[in-house]
């Protein structure tokens, strides 16, 4: 929990700083940790009054705003914007991102602001891959803008063939970096109680002093018992 915290923290970071490491205001909301509040086992976060992205389409019927409309077409497109602008700032700034923005960590609050939650997962992206997609984007603007030559087009498919190599790779590192973090802890009680049935066992060092312990006060009251007992010392004649 206190890594989650932290990753928060970093993630908020990230996405209220531009790309050449200016400060901005915030692209999306993240909810940041209560100081003094997270352990280890406990983790407390502001609250984010909103709507989870695949749940939107039945919030919006109910307010009575039908898909297509032009207030829905609004609130995409501020959707869009805000994501964006926040992962271009986290992949092509600090390079710290969110790694698991599924529709249910993406909540939608009041006015289509956008905020970003559960902050387990995150991937810190190397320098040397932020210039090849940055250079993968920059190709794809100019082969727009030029209709799209052969040469353009064949540096254009290499560049995203190893853009998405980049992209699996980051993928499988943050899968294994999971799959660790998951076999380092405990998964069940029966692994808690791993402690005390090796501390139980007969081989365990912890029971040799309890036995010399008890082999002395065993032997101690076997002394005392077999002793034979002082006589009566005789009683004067009157």
């Amino acid at each position: 929990m206190l890594q989650e915290a932290q990753s928060a923290l970093k993630v908020y970071a990230s996405v209220s700083h531009n790309a050449d490491g200016s400060p901005a205001d915030p692209a999306v909301v993240v909810p940041l940790p209560v100081p003094g509040l997270s352990s280890r086992r406990v983790l407390v976060m502001d609250l984010i009054p909103g709507t989870p992205l695949n749940k939107l389409a039945g919030e919006m019927e109910k307010r009575g705003i039908k898909p297509g409309s032009p207030e829905s077409k609004l609130a995409g497109k501020r959707i869009l914007t805000q994501l964006t602008e926040a992962f271009g700032r986290m992949i092509l700034g600090a390079g710290f991102i969110h790694g698991d923005p599924h529709p249910g960590n993406i909540f939608v609050m009041e006015g289509a602001r956008v905020a970003l939650i559960d902050c387990g997962q995150v991937k810190q992206i190397p320098s040397s891959y932020r210039l090849k997609l940055a250079e993968a984007i920059l190709l794809v603007n100019q082969w727009q803008d030029e209709g799209g030559s052969l040469t353009l087009t064949l540096t254009l498919t290499l560049t995203l063939t190893l853009t998405l190599t980049l992209t699996l790779t980051l993928t499988l590192a943050l899968a294994l970096t999971l799959a660790r973090t998951r076999a380092a802890l405990p998964s069940s009680s029966g692994a808690r109680r791993r402690p005390c049935r090796a501390s139980a066992s007969p081989s365990s060092t912890r029971r040799v002093p309890r036995r010399r312990r008890r082999s002395r006060s065993s032997s101690s009251v076997t002394l005392t018992l077999n002793s034979p007992s002082p006589s009566p010392s005789p009683s004067p004649s009157p």
